[in-house]
């Protein structure tokens, strides 16, 4: 049964939802499967990819891992072995959170057409960000490429 985000929004249809997005994604785009986690990610964040959806209500997505994902990410997109951080890899990693963010703004509840900045990815260790006037309104974690993790926020303007 497809739940529909439109006419009843909650934590766990968004969680559902993102879930969803999620593995279609990874099996259409990199023939690779990914699974929710119940565990805490506890990796080490050192890629985040953060992209705005506007409209009548605000909302953030923001995409974390660690380098090993992203680039395992990138060599399955392209097809071809990928062994460090490179442009490639960025524009890579930042085009599977644009996909992963498109559908998910499909699934919101708006009065108005909402629209997707452009994917901003942050590559580093050691940093911190705030979403000021916004709060979390779900966090799943993902695992697949052996087991290493990702995980997604999703915030909303308050």
């Amino acid at each position: 049964m497809e739940c529909n985000m439109k006419e009843t929004f909650s934590v766990k249809d968004i969680s559902y939802q993102i879930d969803s997005v999620v593995r279609d994604i990874f099996m259409t785009m990199l023939a690779n499967e990914i699974t929710s986690c119940q565990e805490e990610f506890n990796g080490s964040v050192e890629v985040s990819v953060f992209l705005g959806i506007g409209g009548k209500k605000k909302y953030t997505v923001v995409i974390e891992t660690d380098e090993k994902f992203a680039i395992k990410v990138a060599s399955a997109m392209l097809m071809e072995e990928i062994n460090e951080w490179s442009e490639a890899v960025s524009d890579a990693f930042g085009e599977l959170a644009n996909m992963i963010a498109g559908n998910i703004k499909s699934k919101l509840p708006s009065e108005t057409e909402l629209s997707l900045s452009l994917p901003t990815v942050i590559k580093g260790k050691s940093y911190t960000y705030s979403t000021p006037k916004m709060k979390e309104i779900a966090k799943m974690c993902f695992k697949s490429f052996d087991n290493q993790k990702m995980l997604i926020k999703l915030f909303e303007e308050v």
